[in-house]
Order: C-alpha cells, then structure tokens, then sequence
C-alpha cells in the first residue's frame, strides 16, 4: 500500500464518518482511481524488473511477485527450488527459448489431497499422462502419520486419501 493510497483511504472514510454523501462519493472515486493508479504502478516497475538485461533486478522482480523473504539454507530444502529455477533462467537467456515449472510441495498435504481431483486438474493443464500418473501413484496408497511436538499417531495407509484432515488418528493414538 503505498502512501498516497493510505491518505486517500483515510479521506474516504473520514468523509463516511461526516456523513456527507457528495463527498463520500467523491472521496470513494477518488480511492478507487488511486488505487488503480498504484496497481499500474507497481506493474510497471515489476516488469522492469524482469525485462531488464540485469540478472540482480530480475531476481528482485520474482523476489516481489512470489514474496520471498528468504529460507533456512541449513534444510536443503532450498536446492530443490533453486537448482530447476537456475537451470530454468540458464535456459531463457537464449531468444526464443520458453520453461514451463510446475513446483508441487506435497509436504504437509497427504492428508487433503484427493488424487483423481488432482490429477483431473493437472491434466486439463496439459500435464503430460505419463506424469500425472506418476502423482496419483505416489498420492496413492502411502504410509501416513502425525507428529504434534514429541507425540506421533501410529502408520496408517489410506488407499483413497480423503477430503478430511487425518488428525483425529494422533488424538485416537496419543
């Protein structure tokens, strides 16, 4: 939110509180203009940012678009991300080339993830058959469990995940 919308949020509703309509009209228009003015705003300078020939300001653009603050490098988590996108930005620095990502975190989604429904909409985004079965394979038919703190529930393996959370199986077996 920039300055300038905040002063204009602050007008709009001040001129609520008055109770006076033609400047609450105005006041709401107003608003809605800045507002629209700061989105464009903000659009422009990201696409700066990943149309410019400096690596430092496209980092920076996907930085703002994907909010990043930074990760726990001691994980190992971070290679997994950065290694494709790496290779990926390698690979667009040549003209005409193209990368199409598809960064899926199963980490903590077991539990809600209904296989079919996934992979009816990974296949209506042109996913290949191929791997979408592979998705619905490792979905299916997998141990699961859940640790609150130092309590864990038993192993269970559903054959079918369902919609649910799994959580009442860590209060059944604490």
């Amino acid at each position: 939110m920039t300055g300038r919308v905040r002063m204009l949020l602050k007008a709009r509703d001040s001129a609520f509180r008055s109770g006076d309509r033609a400047l609450y009209s105005a006041a709401r228009g107003d608003l809605r203009r800045g507002i629209t003015k700061a989105k464009t705003d903000y659009k422009k300078r990201i696409e700066d940012h990943l149309t410019s020939n400096n690596p430092r300001q496209v980092w920076q653009g996907i930085k703002n678009i994907t909010n990043y603050r930074g990760c726990d490098t001691t994980t190992g988590d971070w290679d997994v991300i950065a290694i494709p996108l790496h290779s990926a930005l390698s690979h667009l620095e040549h003209r005409g080339s193209y990368v199409r990502l598809l960064f899926i975190d199963y980490s903590s989604a077991f539990n809600t993830i209904i296989p079919d429904i996934l992979v009816c909409k990974l296949s209506n985004l042109a996913l290949p058959p191929p791997t979408c079965s592979w998705i619905k394979d490792f979905l299916t038919n997998r141990p699961q469990r859940v640790r609150l703190g130092p309590h864990h529930s038993s192993t269970r393996t559903q054959h079918r995940l369902s919609s649910g959370n799994n959580i009442n199986a860590l209060y059944q077996n604490i």
